[in-house]
């Protein structure tokens, strides 16, 4: 197995690319794109780790592929989920009967302002719809509609300002202490599919669907964090206000997801695939950096047997965390007679590849005294 290394660097659960001074002609092993790229994301976003907030400048690029006139477009905005009276809430209190809401999963985003390139300013046609249950409490989604139609071949671009209020982590995305996910974080176009928008609320047991395509991606954090993101780190610049700004690079992919926290360590290895190497970056917790040789001797196997059974993996990165697993493992876990002694240590349980059930997920809670992150989505 190949030497490995500790870095001061970390990277989410993201497909990503190494790291280089400038950005590169690609971020993947091929040589030319994996995808159609229907969009292309630029966002500034600077968060303020005491408030949880994000402050955001995002430019977005839509091609209109549709073969059709496009006049109104609808959006995502996933944090408004984190509301009492939200869809996805909704459906969690039917499904967990023993949920409480708590104040500090609250979570919002609000736009402050949305213009589109040679139509103006269209903050004032922002509204919110409801299209899969008609919930006027429900704010995941919203649509614009433009003074002129998008013909089709051609290009918008919307530059949106929006402002993020984290909740404590519930699922996917939020804080916890000093550690934040940034997943579906800013506002996100629907995808043109089968002759119409699929721009659906936020569930309790769906799963995120988004046009592939580029993102360049710059994230300002306090200078102590360690910041892991998709895409490539295409470089850091300290800031006289002691904070630092880390760009990214990102292609042929469909979300754009960050993670920051002061006390993470990694570890790199590199596998070689039939498509050509891939950095394995494993981030971990202090308390466990006993697993990390076992850790990384799975991500090998994992990744020899992909490669194998189901084709060449064209991404650069692949980074991995701990404890993440699938619901059986917690499962187990749970029978446990000795649950809290045995997970002492854990600071958040992140189950995913399904939804966990409700009474593991209250055992687990109530046991360890630690949050659960459901992380059942594709792109975290």
């Amino acid at each position: 197995m190949p030497s490995r290394s500790p870095v001061s660097a970390v990277l989410c659960l993201v497909l990503s690319a190494t790291a280089q001074s400038s950005i590169p002609l690609h971020a993947t092993n091929s040589d030319r794109p994996l995808s159609e790229r229907v969009v292309a994301y630029d966002i500034d976003a600077r968060v303020d780790v005491q408030r949880h907030t994000i402050d955001g400048m995002e430019t977005l690029t839509y091609r209109n592929l549709t073969g059709k006139p496009q006049d109104t477009v609808p959006f995502h905005l996933y944090q408004n989920a984190f509301q009492p009276k939200s869809t996805f809430m909704t459906e969690m209190h039917r499904s967990r009967p023993s949920f409480e809401w708590k104040e500090k999963y609250r979570a919002s985003s609000e736009i402050t302002s949305l213009e589109v390139v040679g139509m103006g300013d269209l903050t004032p046609q922002i509204r919110f719809i409801s299209p899969d249950d008609g919930n006027p409490e429900d704010r995941t989604v919203f649509q614009v509609k433009l003074p002129k139609a998008v013909p089709p071949g051609e290009s918008v671009q919307f530059k949106i300002k929006f402002h993020d209020q984290l909740g404590q982590v519930l699922a996917r995305t939020g804080y916890k202490a000093d550690f934040i996910m940034g997943a579906q974080w800013f506002p996100k176009i629907g995808v043109w599919w089968q002759g119409a928008w699929n721009c659906h609320q936020f569930h309790a047991t769906t799963e995120f669907f988004a046009d592939f395509g580029t993102y360049n991606v710059r994230l300002t954090v306090p200078k102590n964090e360690i910041v892991g993101a998709s895409g490539v780190e295409v470089s850091t610049a300290n800031n006289a206000d002691g904070t630092k700004t880390v760009a990214f690079y990102g292609e042929d992919i469909h979300d754009f997801a960050w993670t920051i926290e002061p006390q993470y360590r990694v570890f790199t290895e590199t596998f070689n695939g039939s498509m050509g190497p891939v950095t394995i970056r494993l981030l971990i917790q202090p308390d466990h950096l006993d697993q990390v040789e076992r850790y990384l001797r799975i991500i090998h196997q994992t990744m020899d047997h992909f490669d194998r059974g189901y084709g060449p993996y064209p991404y650069k990165q692949i980074a991995v965390t701990n404890i993440i697993g699938a619901p059986p493992m917690y499962v187990a876990w749970s029978m446990q007679p000795e649950l809290a002694e045995s997970l002492g240590s854990l600071r958040l349980a992140v189950p995913g590849a399904a939804p966990l059930p409700a009474t593991v997920l209250s055992t687990l809670q109530e046991s360890t005294g630690r949050d659960v992150f459901e992380g059942y989505g594709l792109t975290e």
